[in-house]
């Protein structure tokens, strides 16, 4: 991405509006940048070949685009066919358009919450799509219900959509606030997200089924998680035993991890703030106390 800097920026100036950039190699496909117009209002396709200019420009969420805000996290995200540009706003409200041209594709609003009309919708997740090895395609994101007249109220679920966006599944309430975006395990069984309490004191780390109906487990710390990373299938998987609690030793399995949130004025992160998490080699979900 370094490497198209210079250029960017000059495309950013040729096209004379404010530039909200998601910079993740999946907006680039076919020497093609999809850029999200400031304020969600409009995606923007730019050529980044010998003659770079505009190829389309698109109205995002149709003419009545709501209250579409592009905050931290939002963005455009290219499907892994490279076929369609997903865009998600934050008010939860995700489109997709075609890559090639920038034709509407199909809209979806966040799922209802529990009926009260006290509840709105703010999400500063992304859209994270499942890999090649999942037995199915799908996407999933993050939002969080928040109530108007009583913040303790507050709750965060993950929503599932086919590659249609058709509504699959929404997971179960999970405590205060999403953190950024959820992760999908290479086999698309589970689904890893951080999310945090209301004040900010507690991080939670929580681990759903891929279908998004079972709570695996949740794990908390004193502090506020950052959204979580994931290297799917590591070949190698070492790292140092832990006598009694865990072998490393050959474990394929993904590794997760994540970091307490920085405060304003700790620079660099303090000690002891990064995690990480690993299915053991003989993980057996049938195992897991419900």
């Amino acid at each position: 991405f370094g490497k198209i800097t210079t250029k960017l920026c000059s495309l950013i100036i040729l096209t004379t509006k404010s530039i909200f950039v998601k910079p993740t190699s999946r907006m680039i496909s076919k020497a093609a940048l999809y850029l999200l117009g400031f304020a969600a209002s409009q995606a923007l396709a730019l050529d980044l070949t010998a003659a770079p200019g505009q190829v389309w420009s698109q109205q995002l969420f149709g003419a009545a685009g709501g209250n579409a805000q592009a905050y931290s996290g939002n963005g455009l995200f290219l499907t892994p066919d490279g076929s369609e540009v997903v865009a998600i706003a934050n008010d939860g409200k995700v489109a997709s358009y075609r890559a090639s041209d920038g034709e509407p594709m199909w809209n979806h609003n966040p799922p209802d919450d529990d009926g009260s009309s006290t509840f709105t919708v703010e999400t500063f997740s992304g859209i994270t799509f499942s890999t090649a090895n999942s037995e199915s395609s799908f996407m999933v994101y993050s939002v969080t219900y928040k109530d108007a007249d009583s913040a303790g109220n507050d709750y965060t679920v993950v929503v599932k959509l086919d590659m249609a966006g058709t509504l699959l599944s929404v997971s179960p309430g999970l405590e205060g606030e999403h953190s950024g975006s959820p992760v999908v395990s290479d086999d698309g069984n589970y689904v890893f997200l951080t999310h945090n309490s209301l004040d900010k004191t507690t991080g939670y780390f929580s681990i759903l089924t891929g279908d998004l109906l079972g709570l695996v487990v949740t794990r908390s710390n004193a502090g506020a998680f950052a959204p979580p990373g994931i290297y799917h299938s590591p070949e190698e998987g070492f790292y140092d035993a832990i006598p009694g609690v865990a072998n490393g030793t050959l474990n394929t399995n993904d590794l997760i991890m994540w970091s307490s949130t920085p405060e304003v004025i700790n620079v660099p992160v303090p000690a002891g703030r990064i995690f990480a998490f690993q299915f053991a080699t003989n993980f057996d979900i049938t195992a897991v106390d419900t």
